[in-house]
């Protein structure tokens, strides 16, 4: 038999213990088995919570009456532990535990959300004898088990081409940003690279990083088992190595959900920049990776990475050198400058992936940027101080790449 109840649960009774009062009630009603499984600020900066029987109460704009203080919440998550974590816009954190009184649960059947993790992974080939760099991609969600739920690829190449000594700094674009347009070598009979990509993508769906490490591929780095090949007859070694670097991340992003179905999307942005010196031909070729898992068209994860190639001494079409470190995401720690106070570039884009779950694709590109393409917003700002103008393009594509 159901049991249905009624609860009144002050924000107040709960931040008193932080000093932090807010003039709120939830009122969850009758509700069978019913708890909080999200919190989020929408737009007009109110804090919506949704409860386990889908539906939702809107509690207004919180503020932070202690201390003659008046921060408002500027953003709402649920963490490992299903605790709901409030971020005021004076930079405090609020952790106010689990909202789940009362509750009469003897199934066990309240569904808290699953744990996920989203994985960005990079493959940097040069090709020295024709200035050639190429950069592919996967990232990839994976579920408690480590198993793939969500993959994605995409791959970019940049060829250093001169005109007398003078580089050409268009910026190439991504093999699934142009599409049916991407023209190769030779035909293609299983499709354009990106339909062949796709197809890879959705043959990993369920496997773990041991199973995706066996498929067995030919001297040429194509598929050998048919029915797989019949569909991608691409060179795929490089792909299957981006998600190999994915799934042996340090740095992935964590989340938790109850939904049963995502749509995850994937982009590449480039830069080039002529970096000669001292009449040597030098070449920077700059990657900027997004990937981001939406539900309901609303951010739930975001993960970042940015790859610089150096291509240098060039001189007859080939260039004597690729320096690379590894991805400014791979190489963590260690990519780090004084003019960096907010923490290495990981820690700052983490820190602003973190601040965009909740907001959709028109939020995002509505964020304001300076004449230095860094974020005005005090409260981002705080965490993120790099410039971001090309992040935020990156993120952007990612969510109208989403499917």
């Amino acid at each position: 038999m159901k049991k249905f109840f009624s609860i009144f649960l002050t924000l107040a009774m709960i931040l008193s213990m932080t000093m932090c009062f807010v003039s709120c009630t939830i009122n969850i009603g009758e509700k069978d088995n019913a708890t909080i499984i999200s919190a989020e600020i929408n737009a007009d900066g109110e804090l919506i919570l949704t409860f386990s029987d889908k539906t939702t109460q809107n509690l207004g704009i919180i503020t932070d009456k202690s201390e003659n203080n008046n921060a408002t919440i500027v953003n709402a998550v649920m963490n490992e532990n299903n605790e709901v974590i409030l971020t005021f816009s004076d930079g405090k954190v609020i952790n106010i535990g689990v909202i789940n009184k009362e509750v009469d649960n003897p199934q066990g059947n309240i569904p808290v959300g699953k744990d996920y993790n989203l994985a960005i992974g990079v493959v940097v080939t040069p090709n020295l004898n024709i200035s050639r760099v190429t950069e592919t991609v996967a990232a990839i969600v994976t579920d408690a088990d480590g198993k793939i739920v969500l993959c994605r690829f995409d791959c970019i190449d940049f060829n250093a081409k001169y005109t007398d000594d003078v580089l050409n700094t268009t910026a190439p674009i991504s093999k699934v940003a142009q599409g049916e347009a991407y023209d190769f070598y030779y035909p293609m009979p299983a499709g354009t690279w990106f339909v062949q990509a796709d197809a890879l993508a959705k043959s990993l769906i369920g496997k773990t990083q041991a199973e995706v490490a066996a498929i067995a591929l030919n001297e040429m780095g194509k598929l050998t088992d048919a029915d797989l090949a019949a569909t991608c007859s691409i060179a795929v070694t490089d792909l299957l190595k981006a998600v190999d670097n994915a799934f042996k991340s340090e740095h992935k992003t964590a989340f938790k959900s109850t939904a049963t179905e995502f749509k995850a999307g994937l982009a590449v942005t480039a830069a080039v920049a002529d970096t000669a010196k001292d009449g040597v031909n030098n070449a920077k070729f700059t990657a900027d990776f997004a990937a981001t898992v939406l539900v309901d068209g609303k951010i739930v994860a975001n993960i970042l990475d940015c790859a610089d190639v150096d291509l240098k001494n060039i001189a007859d079409g080939a260039a004597a050198e690729a320096a690379y470190k590894g991805t400014k995401r791979e190489q963590g720690e260690a990519y780090s400058y004084s003019f960096m106070p907010a923490g290495t570039w990981y820690v700052q884009v983490d820190a602003l992936s973190a601040k965009l779950v909740g907001k959709t694709q028109a939020e995002v590109a509505a964020i304001a940027l300076n004449e230095k393409g860094k974020l005005t917003d005090a409260d981002l700002s705080a965490s993120c101080s790099i410039a971001v103008s090309s992040i935020q393009k990156t993120i952007v594509a990612s969510i109208a790449a989403a499917k």
